[in-house]
């Protein structure tokens, strides 16, 4: 039997999955200046070095997924990047058979249904599943309506996927 653990890496208000990817030095030089230009965030390799990276040496056998609001305006480049993501975490991880979930993002004020979209394309890998959200909006909630409060049903629907 092996030990059982869950490791929370979160960053809230990111775009993902591109600052999960471990970028080349060309991307990360072109990334660099238009996120210095536009004030973006992390660019392609920051998150996978501070957070990703420092986990290669653990075994797992799943990973969770619940990102995408802040790429709602470019869902065709999601659904290109989200897949290569999962792969290339299977390949640094060497664990080609991580089961790998996610969650379809919750309603919000604004249309999500594109990036909802993207997200599914994902599926066309093995060991992929998601956890609808999309019936938990939450137009009451302090944190906004992208935020449910209901997290529990969240995990919970993931662990029928599971």
């Amino acid at each position: 039997s092996s030990p059982d653990a869950l490791a929370d890496k979160t960053c809230g208000g990111t775009t993902g999955p591109s600052g999960v990817l471990q970028g080349t030095a060309e991307q990360e030089a072109e990334a660099s200046d238009s996120q210095v230009a536009s004030n973006a965030g992390p660019g392609p390799s920051e998150l996978w070095n501070a957070m990703i990276h420092p986990l290669l040496n653990f075994t797992f056998t799943g990973a969770i997924w619940y990102q995408g609001e802040a790429n709602a305006g470019d869902p065709k480049s999601y659904a290109c990047r989200f897949p290569a993501m999962i792969a290339d975490w299977r390949k640094k991880f060497s664990l080609p058979d991580l089961t790998f979930l996610f969650v379809l993002l919750a309603a919000y004020s604004q249309d999500y249904s594109e990036i909802r979209n993207a997200q599914t394309v994902a599926l066309q890998l093995p060991r992929t599943g998601y956890a609808s959200a999309t019936d938990l909006g939450d137009p009451q909630s302090p944190y906004g309506s992208i935020h449910p409060r209901r997290k529990v049903e969240v995990g919970r629907r993931l662990a029928l996927v599971a």
